[in-house]
């Protein structure tokens, strides 16, 4: 009759692995889980935008304009406007438009301007967006 072996038996190392696998796993279905229930992704995006700085480029200007999100809730196709004003009439306008800022994320872009946007006040100002 052939000698057969016995298999080993679980080392302690390995039921301590499973154990840590066990814990990972069941942390990240209660996160998820806990996520899904408390909705913390409703609500409207809260977005800021803020002139950086300004940039002399070619035969104009470039502002540079930081957006910010400051909710959790993720935005698309964010429509970005910078007006040089003199008085309340909006001398030259500039657009933009962001694909998409994540929440609690942050985008810069460059609005293009022929006039010098240190001669005038800048406004700029988000003017929309999308749910993704």
């Amino acid at each position: 009759m052939a000698d057969r072996k016995r298999p080993a038996a679980t080392s302690l190392l390995e039921w301590l692995m499973a154990a840590v696998g066990a814990l990972v796993a069941l942390g990240l279905l209660g996160f998820i889980g806990w996520e899904a229930a408390t909705g913390a992704n409703e609500g409207p995006s809260v977005l800021v935008a803020q002139t950086e700085r300004l940039v002399p480029a070619g035969d104009g200007f470039v502002a540079e304009v930081g957006v910010r999100n400051l909710s959790d809730s993720t935005a698309a196709a964010v429509q970005v406007e910078g007006a040089l004003k003199q008085g309340d009439v909006a001398v030259e306008t500039s657009r933009a438009t962001i694909d998409y800022i994540p929440g609690r994320g942050d985008r810069k872009i460059g609005l293009l301007f022929t006039r010098d946007p240190a001669t005038f006040p800048l406004e700029v100002r988000v003017t929309g967006y999308q749910e993704p």
